[in-house]
């Protein structure tokens, strides 16, 4: 599927609002361990990116790709860490499901990005009306 700039900054402005509550509900719930609210302030900060990345997406992708694919290659690599732990501290379960799927969807976000912008930054095509 094609994603196009606006389906793609829904997508990020959920991804990012929901990540931020979630995170930010682990934080709060007071029943985290120190490792766990650590990586809950890692994640509520890249999902606060998502959420600049979805707001910001038209101009990134004319004036600062690199940013924005930064910005994934955080949240990749939070996910990646976060798979690492869960594998040392808790064994095969529904969480690996969870984060090996997150990191699908971060390289399908990530390849439409780098579509849309070498789409963003071609030259207008002159002819193109008249075909």
């Amino acid at each position: 599927m094609r994603e196009t700039v606006r389906s793609l900054r829904v997508y990020l402005v959920l991804c990012g609002v929901m990540g931020t509550l979630g995170s930010l509900g682990l934080i709060a719930s007071g029943r985290a361990s120190l490792v766990e609210a650590l990586f809950g302030v890692a994640s509520t900060a890249a999902a606060l990116g998502l959420l600049y990345l979805g707001v910001r997406l038209q101009h990134l992708l004319r004036h600062g790709v690199d940013r924005a694919l930064a910005i994934l290659y955080c949240n990749i690599a939070l996910s990646a860490v976060a798979l690492a732990i869960l594998v040392a501290f808790r064994g095969p379960g529904l969480g690996i499901a969870q984060v090996t799927v997150s990191l699908a969807v971060f390289w399908y976000i990530q390849v439409n990005v780098k579509r849309l912008a070498r789409i963003e930054s071609a030259p207008a095509d002159p002819l193109a009306a008249l075909r």
